[in-house]
């Protein structure tokens, strides 16, 4: 039998009894194509942007242009520390930084996300991402 990705979010909707579903947008395809995956559930909120500042205005655009066409509601977060104020205090980072970078860039703006939308502390959302199993272990390396 084959899975698909909506039986895959149902699944992780009934076992873990998330109550709101949001779709990470970075603007690449992978996101993309998750977000819309995500669209169709009814747990759905919106999409989620995690605005770097590292990226090309082009991509944002995008993010933007997309969310208003298929009237999905975006949450864009921005990170407490840009990156070229931590590249000032750390340096340019090399692998070794990699986890650095994403806590300070992108985690923190996750943390915003659930603390705006849980209702409770034990309340789960979902977060659905465009990463593929494929590529992790290569992104990992």
């Amino acid at each position: 039998m084959k899975t698909t990705s909506h039986s895959i979010i149902d699944s992780a909707v009934e076992q873990y009894e998330i109550t709101k579903v949001f779709g990470l947008f970075s603007g690449g395809h992978d996101s993309l194509c998750a977000t819309h995956t995500a669209s169709s559930h009814p747990a759905f909120v919106g999409a989620v942007h995690i605005n770097t500042g590292i990226g090309v205005p082009q991509t944002r655009e995008f993010v933007y242009e997309t969310c208003k066409e298929h009237r999905w509601e975006l949450f864009e977060y921005h990170p407490p520390q840009t990156y070229r104020e931590l590249v000032l205090e750390y340096g340019f980072p090399g692998p070794p930084m990699h986890t650095l970078m994403y806590n300070r860039l992108k985690e923190r703006c996750l943390r915003q996300l659930t603390k705006q939308h849980k209702t409770h502390r034990l309340e789960h959302i979902g977060l659905i991402t465009g990463v593929r199993s494929e590529e992790s272990s290569r992104r990992m390396r």
